[in-house]
């Protein structure tokens, strides 16, 4: 592995944080509320998704995250993302969508 030094500078595109640059595709989406509870051990990764301000801390440790959150691809693939550290309390209908998912993994290895 070598690590070369460019002489290239990287300037921010101005555009990026302009809301038209995605569209209205967050517009389009409709937000669902969304209570997830996460384990102490998923603290260093849970600010990558969700605002830490926002947690309720249990006694044990845990958060739990009330939201809104489009229901989609994205949303699932995060919470699949925190493996077993990740608990949907609501709503139900994504609570059985992860579970769905998760027995499809397992099926694929015969688990």
């Amino acid at each position: 592995f070598e690590l070369h030094i460019e002489q290239e500078i990287f300037f921010r595109r101005d555009d990026v944080g302009d809301p038209s640059f995605m569209g209205n595709i967050d517009r389009e989406r409709k937000n669902s509320e969304i209570k997830i509870r996460f384990s102490p051990e998923s603290r260093g990764k849970i600010p990558d998704f969700f605002d830490p301000r926002l947690a309720i801390v249990e006694e044990n440790g845990s958060y739990i995250f009330q939201t809104s959150f489009p229901i989609d691809e994205w949303l699932i693939s995060v919470i699949l993302s925190f493996g077993g550290e990740a608990e949907i309390l609501e709503p139900v209908s994504l609570r059985e969508e992860i579970k769905k998912r998760i027995k499809s993994c397992i099926s694929l290895y015969d688990l």
